[in-house]
């Protein structure tokens, strides 16, 4: 997506990685949570790795 693809036996590591980035700016409080929420989101959905359907899935209210 955007050009920018992890491959599949990869896609694992990174997304665990930017979990791992993400706990640690929700512990450190250095910027908002909302931006670490949103940025982690954005950043899974331009490598491909958070499909759309399931991002706005997660946005939307039933």
């Amino acid at each position: 997506m955007f050009g920018f693809v992890v491959p599949a036996e990869v896609q694992p590591w990174v997304a665990l990685a930017i979990l791992l980035v993400m706990f640690t700016l929700f512990v450190m409080e250095r910027i908002p949570v909302e931006v670490t929420a949103i940025s982690g989101a954005v950043t899974m959905l331009v490598l491909g790795i958070l499909p759309i359907p399931e991002a706005t899935a997660v946005l939307s209210n039933p």
